[in-house]
């Protein structure tokens, strides 16, 4: 408890403020634990009635408990701005290193106890960006029969994967390789296999991404933090083949809705496509040069490595992940049987179509 403790007080004290081995002790006396979940909802709300209802208490109490966190750090934590509360330079710091305490602190506390998923009220927060829609499906099943009671949030981040995990603000993450998460672990789950998706349409004319096929259509591509995306681009360079770009989203489901009603094409992992294929009715492709495949990784930072609950919660959601990547067919092979009866080109349809 020691070291955690001396952590909030590191967290807690004013800028600039010295540090003495001496005190430690004395000063984590004046420290009342149960502040931190108000301290928590005031970072998070920036407004004390806001704060009050997320955590269940009355407005009164929270000004009490905000009055007690000023006198503790020596700092005004909200102040007004016109008609609203923004937070100090000090409580953006707090902010940032809040997460990470309670984390650690929750962890101590129930370091020696054995995670019960039956009775387990816990809260584990998953960053798994749009990777395969059935697969939250498949753990959200798989959770409520082991464990009723725990809350599970699925959410995506625009920025740096392994700043979200090392920050608290999750606790697992599904994504590509992350080489520089110097503070996580990573686990290969799986490998994802690259497809070019397009509107069926092109079905009637095709019956392959050739080269020049793909260097003439106009592409749609997804901006976000995947390594995959460096992959592809690395191996396009390397083939001499050009992707000529008319739309950047932010978003997979964005792109492939956009693909389905356009001339549009996209090259994206197996698993983001093959779900909504059939819904959105979607032609997959293969992609006209080889390209390596993609590792799944959970990463997830070190101090929970040995949590019983996370560990727990780490082989959910790898168990989902296999049986998801596992159970899905090749719909490369399925489409190109289904398309087998339906294509009446011409020679001359095909150069033209090139």
């Amino acid at each position: 408890m020691f070291r955690v403790l001396a952590g909030a007080r590191n967290a807690f004290r004013a800028p600039g403020a010295a540090l003495a081995d001496s005190t430690i002790m004395l000063d984590l006396k004046s420290i009342d634990l149960n502040l931190l979940p108000a301290l928590e909802a005031l970072l998070d709300e920036a407004s004390v009635t806001r704060a009050a209802a997320s955590v269940g208490i009355g407005q009164s109490a929270m000004s009490h408990s905000l009055r007690r966190l000023r006198e503790l750090v020596g700092d005004a934590l909200l102040v007004r701005d016109g008609r609203s509360m923004v937070l100090t330079p000090r409580a953006s710091e707090l902010k940032q290193s809040l997460p990470i305490i309670l984390s650690e602190l929750a962890l101590l506390l129930s370091e020696s106890a054995a995670f019960e998923p039956a009775t387990s009220e816990r809260r584990f927060r998953l960053v798994c960006q749009d990777f395969h829609p059935s697969f939250q499906v498949e753990l959200v099943k798989m959770i409520r029969i082991e464990a009723p009671h725990v809350e599970l949030e699925f959410s995506t981040t625009g920025g740096r994967i392994a700043t979200t995990i090392e920050s608290g603000q999750a606790d697992l993450a599904l994504c590509s390789p992350q080489p520089d998460a110097l503070q996580c672990r990573q686990r290969t789950l799986a490998r994802m296999d690259w497809v070019v998706v397009s509107s069926k349409s092109f079905e009637r004319f095709w019956d392959s991404v050739t080269k020049s096929r793909y260097q003439s259509a106009a592409h749609v591509v997804v901006k976000n933090e995947n390594q995959g995306a460096q992959i592809l681009q690395r191996a396009l360079s390397r083939a001499g083949l050009e992707q000529p770009v008319s739309l950047v989203v932010s978003s997979h489901v964005s792109a492939l809705l956009i693909v389905a009603r356009s001339d549009l094409f996209l090259t994206t992992l197996r698993t983001f496509v093959e779900s909504l294929a059939p819904s959105l009715d979607l032609a997959i492709w293969r992609p006209p040069i080889e390209l390596r495949p993609v590792p799944l990784t959970a990463l997830w930072h070190e101090r929970l490595d040995r949590d019983p609950g996370h560990v727990w919660f780490r082989d959910r959601v790898g168990s989902a992940a296999r049986s998801i990547m596992e159970d899905s067919g090749d719909p490369l092979a399925q489409a190109r049987g289904a398309r087998t009866s339906q294509l009446v080109v011409s020679r001359r349809a095909c150069s033209q179509a090139d």
